[in-house]
């Protein structure tokens, strides 16, 4: 059982990278990377509250959050209507209610999303980062007005103990398609994801938020999240970029799959999904068709030593809350 009083979250500044630019460069394939990047900062040297674009739509947000406690607004983009409004759950998306109502006997099934033009395909993306010079890749999700949400280990390095220097967000990435970049200013995750206890399981703590440096909403669209649903979903449908080759697949980072499968098992603050994405898909979402509509009920997170035929995800739950919270309260001021 999560302890609400508990969850305190690392709060860091990230810089651009070199070179980077809002003509959608692409900056993972520029050479050579700096090799040392500016210091990062850890707690806000500017309010956080300087970086939103509409204080009183997210003050709004942030009250109908903290009331339903259950479900995160869902909106396709150029909607005028993702703030203040709980009882906006998920958004009709077509295919993946197709998938899902199918997998009982269709069983797992792995495939390329190849119009990524329609929401909610449109609110995933590719999330590069760089830790200590070193650039990886996962995959991130439009969660509000600026802020994607992704995996805690895409924003912090327990290996290296390090925190991101810098991360690119580019929604709806495809290979050989150049679409607009976004740059994480702030990142926020859990002080029990960088600092664990020990003898305490980090998994259910493994998801982070970035605030980025200019609107994106419109433009995206918003995913709903469903909150400490008591009951597991049946069946998810995960997204993200695989890099990592598995059987049957030649995943290289450059195009959004989906895996569609049957939930396996539920405890310890963690779900079990039937899911083939392999690394560069963690922060990916998980959709489920809830009676709130199809909405995210988890994030790709990590596999089992050997086998890439299932995933794990936190579940979302009180943590989730707590996190997301602390986000929009520093941009709001409250």
């Amino acid at each position: 059982m999560e302890d609400a009083s508990n969850f305190d979250a690392v709060v860091f500044e990230m810089v651009s990278p070199a070179g980077y630019s809002r003509s959608a460069e692409d900056i993972v394939g520029q050479a050579p990377l700096p090799s040392q990047m500016p210091d990062k900062k850890y707690g806000p040297s500017v309010s956080t509250r300087e970086l939103a674009d509409d204080v009183q739509a997210l003050d709004q947000e942030l009250d109908a959050f903290s009331v339903s406690g259950q479900i995160m607004l869902a909106s396709p983009p150029n909607s005028q209507r993702f703030f203040g409004r709980p009882e906006i759950h998920g958004v009709p998306a077509p295919h993946v209610e197709k998938r899902l109502n199918e997998v009982d006997w269709t069983g797992e099934v792995t495939e390329v999303i190849g119009n990524q033009s329609q929401y909610p395909f449109t609110a995933i993306g590719r999330l590069s980062y760089s830790i200590q010079g070193v650039v990886r890749q996962c995959t991130a999700w439009v969660v509000s007005e600026r802020v994607v949400a992704t995996a805690g280990h895409c924003v912090y390095s327990r290996n290296k103990n390090e925190l991101a220097d810098w991360t690119i967000f580019e929604p709806g990435y495809r290979a050989g398609i150049k679409g607009e970049q976004w740059v994480g200013v702030r990142g926020y995750v859990l002080e029990q994801w960088v600092e664990p206890q020990e003898g305490v399981s980090t998994s259910p703590y493994d998801f982070a938020f970035i605030v980025l440096d200019r609107p994106i909403a419109s433009q995206t669209g918003v995913l709903g999240v469903r909150i400490s649903n008591p009951d597991k979903p049946s069946a998810t449908f995960s997204l993200g970029y695989p890099q990592k080759p598995t059987v049957g697949f030649a995943f290289d980072g450059n195009d959004l799959y989906a895996s569609t499968g049957n939930v396996k098992s539920a405890g310890l603050g963690v779900l079990e999904t039937e899911n083939r994405l392999t690394e560069g898909s963690s922060g990916g979402p998980w959709l489920t068709k809830t009676m709130d509509g199809i909405v995210v009920t988890g994030i790709n997170s990590n596999k089992p030593v050997g086998n890439d035929s299932v995933t794990y995800s936190p579940l979302i739950g009180q943590s989730f809350i707590e996190l997301f919270s602390r986000v929009l309260s520093d941009m709001t001021g409250v």
